[in-house]
């Protein structure tokens, strides 16, 4: 059985679809590469359990549980668990259109 890195569920997405909350799962030892979202995106992703790495335009932040971070996702960023435990994040999407 082949186990994705990132598994993602989504939980909330409003009428105007401007606003999208979902909650994902990292596998440990793993990372995810997103593709860009598309201009003036705003991503806010909060980690419930376990820690992550976050990189985001060249930056790297490490994030702990209940730690959030706010960014422009539509530049490069990716997720990275360098532990031996599951990270479970809860992410919201802000699109500008």
């Amino acid at each position: 059985m082949i186990k994705k890195n990132w598994i993602i569920e989504p939980v909330f997405k409003n009428a105007s679809n401007d606003i999208e909350m979902c909650r994902a799962y990292l596998q440990p030892n793993s990372s995810y590469h997103p593709e860009g979202h598309h201009v003036n995106t705003t991503e806010i992703a909060t980690v419930m359990t376990g820690s992550i790495e976050i990189q985001v335009n060249g930056e790297i932040y490490t994030l702990n549980q209940y730690d959030t971070i706010s960014f422009r996702a539509d530049f490069p960023h990716s997720y990275t668990n360098h532990t031996n435990s599951e990270t479970v994040l809860h992410i919201s999407l802000k699109y500008g259109f």
